[in-house]
């Protein structure tokens, strides 16, 4: 019998401002969403920058799927590379 392999999704929210390109992952997309809104709410703040920075940028997010796992070229799988082995997430 053979090995069926699972590779389960991540999801990568971006968005790309005048000055940085923004990527954040997650197990879902909600949490990716999050991720990446919290990475620039820090980065504000650190620069000083006003609460509402982000806002203009936040409808721009979007958010793709990727097998964990699975490298991609151009962002498609290879067809017939090798994968590695992940665990299921539940």
């Amino acid at each position: 019998m053979s090995r069926q392999t699972h590779n389960p999704l991540v999801y990568i929210a971006s968005v790309d401002t005048p000055s940085y390109s923004w990527t954040a992952a997650g197990l879902t997309r909600d949490s990716a969403r999050s991720a990446l809104l919290l990475a620039m709410l820090a980065h504000g703040r650190q620069m000083g920058l006003p609460a509402d920075w982000r806002a203009p940028f936040a409808i721009d997010i979007e958010i793709t799927t990727m097998p964990i796992g699975v490298g991609l070229r151009d962002g498609k799988p290879i067809p017939r590379a090798p994968r590695i082995d992940t665990p299921t997430i539940n």
